[in-house]
């Protein structure tokens, strides 16, 4: 795999990075807060949109209060 590339954890297909890593742990950050980098996985855009922008927030606020 090329460094500009990723592979989903999801759908495990095999994508070039649409974004730079700072830009997506920044967004990562805004849904969920700090994740431990053993516990972090990268999806694409198709298997994280199949969820609505209310269902994410839900997810990110729920695993921040969990902590």
């Amino acid at each position: 795999m090329e460094e500009n590339e990723y592979r989903c954890a999801s759908c495990r297909n095999i994508y070039e990075k649409g974004w730079s890593d700072k830009e997506a742990r920044k967004e990562m950050q805004e849904i969920w807060g700090e994740v431990p980098e053993q516990q972090r996985a990268v999806i694409c855009d198709d298997c994280f949109n199949r969820r609505t922008p209310q269902e994410i927030k839900s997810m990110g606020d729920e695993y921040k209060n969990s902590k």
